[in-house]
């Protein structure tokens, strides 16, 4: 049918529960998940749809689990587009925990999940990033993050960027 609900049961309440493994059926799922069993999913679930769909749940959630597991998926996961998520969404946490685990990801093996790392430490520091993307650019081998580096380097410094950025332009840079 075109909307159907299912009641199943249970001798006791379940401690998580996996529906549509491997993203198979077609519609729109929608569900009445806690922030806390959304995290345990998209920290622990073997289906890597799964901890996706979960992390993309939590998008806007300030929740305690949610900011836990961002920062859990970030530094432990080993799908490097879901690690790339977890520092994207989160931009708005500030604490020491939130920086430590985004400085660390600043040295992560993937390209795409270093650069997002950068742009996520401006979002919560514009003006502590600056050394940190001058030395990127400087330093890291893949041309996706220096060029991340050089923008947050001149979103950073502003008018004293332009020395920089002429010598980033001029040819072999």
């Amino acid at each position: 049918k075109q909307r159907e609900t299912f009641r199943i049961p249970l001798p006791g309440a379940p401690v998580s529960f996996r529906f549509d493994e491997g993203g198979w059926l077609l519609g729109t799922v929608t569900t009445d998940q806690t922030p806390a069993e959304l995290a345990d999913m998209a920290r622990q679930d073997l289906d890597t749809a799964a901890r996706n769909w979960a992390l993309h749940a939590l998008a806007d959630s300030r929740a305690t689990a949610a900011i836990d597991a961002r920062r859990f998926i970030a530094l432990n996961e080993h799908e490097a587009p879901l690690r790339r998520e977890a520092l994207r969404q989160m931009v708005h946490d500030s604490t020491p925990e939130g920086l430590a685990v985004v400085q660390a990801a600043l040295r992560d093996p993937d390209t795409a999940v270093r650069s997002q790392a950068l742009g996520t430490a401006f979002a919560l520091a514009p003006a502590a990033v600056r050394d940190t993307a001058l030395e990127l650019y400087r330093l890291d081998p893949e041309t996706e993050v220096r060029a991340a580096a050089l923008g947050v380097y001149a979103r950073a410094s502003a008018a004293g960027a332009g020395r920089v950025l002429v010598a980033a332009s001029a040819p072999g840079h």
